[in-house]
Order: C-alpha cells, then structure tokens, then sequence
C-alpha cells in the first residue's frame, strides 16, 4: 500500500507475498545426479569416472588428464586438511 506521494505506508510491504523459493543450488543438482545409478549397479559418478579415465589412456587427451589430475590434487588436499583438523582437535583435547 503506498501513500499519496508513492510512497510505502509504514507496516505494509512492497512485495506481500515474499521473496519467491529459491531453487536447489546447482553443487546439490551435480550431485544428486552423480548418485542415481547407471545401467546397473554403478553410480553416473563411476560411469563418468570410468569414461574420464578411459579418454586420458585411450585417446591421449590432455583435457581429460588434467581433470582428472586437478581431482586427484583437490582430493589430497581435503585429505591433508582433514588431517590437520583431526590433529588440531586432538591437540586442544589435550592428546599428543
């Protein structure tokens, strides 16, 4: 509701009925995706790996290499994070 001058009238909303629902972020999408089986019992997830892998060894493709190198890195380095973390904790309970 907005007054003579447009504008709002104090307590009244310019948007009644909310900001609308956000949908689901798209690293959710990705991975629910990758979860779902393919043809059979393995996940989308191992049937892209499997793919991946087979590009890099098969048709020498230098893209297909560094994606999966880029995984390996982040891999190991979640892996080293984890690692510190657990130290950390450790040391703040009083362990070695």
């Amino acid at each position: 509701m907005r007054n003579e001058s447009g504008q709002f009238v104090k307590g009244h909303s310019g948007n009644p009925a909310g900001r609308p629902a956000r949908g689901q972020a798209f690293p959710d999408i990705v991975w629910n995706e990758l979860e779902k089986p393919h043809a059979g019992e393995k996940s989308n997830a191992a049937a892209v790996m499997e793919k991946l892998i087979s590009r890099a060894l098969n048709d020498d493709s230098l893209q297909a290499l560094k994606i999966i190198t880029d995984l390996m890195l982040n891999t190991y380095k979640i892996s080293e994070l984890q690692s510190l973390n657990d130290r950390i904790t450790a040391l703040e309970k009083g362990g070695e």
